[in-house]
């Protein structure tokens, strides 16, 4: 694998990762594989920004099942975004795949966009996940690749912390609170005002999120994914 080093000078080195046996669900257990750390976590809360590159085959062997969320079952949506991108803008955020990112849905997912070069296509969008329900900080936030290498063989994933966001701090909502909205009273109208807050509450922050496409953070992580050679 080769990539532009101008635009992280810092990455590497390109390291293989051996395999695990799959073991106990919802953990991600891939093949062996190849990784490349572009830049460390920005700060407490954040992640490493990491590329990934996964021998399709072996990895589809090891998850072979089609259920709802599934490996398979996100392959399969991957595919059908390449080859018909429309979607992709309207997709329900966790109709949007996000193979090797687990124990949490995602929640949110705004600035999507089709990436594609001589080498691979994909999408990338910045996404929450989340396990429950509430607000987002900004440290919540990922820019997140999935990609297909134009020869079938690799799936091509890019995770990592996006910190250009204008969310609320961490710290603010440590003092006004998580709760996107009162929590509902066991009564279908109630139930109802509580769906739609929360609704509300998520199509802002993905409005938010699509400010952020053209984003010189994003536009940087777009270019080494357009120049990623994978031979």
């Amino acid at each position: 694998m080769n990539w532009n080093q101008a635009l992280f000078p810092q990455a590497g080195p390109l390291r293989v990762v051996q395999g695990e046996a799959r073991r106990e669900e919802p953990s991600f257990f891939p093949p062996t594989h190849l990784e490349l750390q572009l830049q460390g976590a920005p700060d407490a809360y954040g992640i490493e920004t990491t590329v990934s590159i996964y021998p399709l085959a072996a990895l589809l062997q090891k998850y072979p099942e089609q259920t709802e969320g599934s490996v398979g079952q996100q392959v399969k949506a991957l595919r059908s975004l390449l080859e018909n991108p429309a979607p992709l803008n309207t997709a329900a955020a966790f109709r949007l795949p996000a193979i090797d990112t687990v124990n949490a849905s995602l929640a949110v997912a705004g600035a999507r966009k089709s990436l594609s070069s001589a080498n691979l296509r994909g999408v990338r969008y910045l996404g929450a996940f989340s396990q429950d329900v509430r607000r987002f900080a900004s440290t919540d936030v990922r820019y997140v690749f999935q990609g297909i290498s134009r020869d079938g063989r690799y799936l091509v994933t890019v995770n990592g912390s996006f910190s250009g966001n204008v969310l609320p701090t961490r710290e603010s909502l440590e003092g006004s609170g998580y709760d996107v909205a009162p929590q509902p009273q066991d009564n279908d109208k109630d139930r109802a005002r509580y769906e739609g807050e929360v609704n509300t509450y998520f199509a802002g922050v993905n409005s938010t999120l699509d400010q952020s496409n053209s984003n010189p953070e994003v536009t940087r992580l777009d270019q080494f994914v357009e120049l990623l050679q994978l031979r």
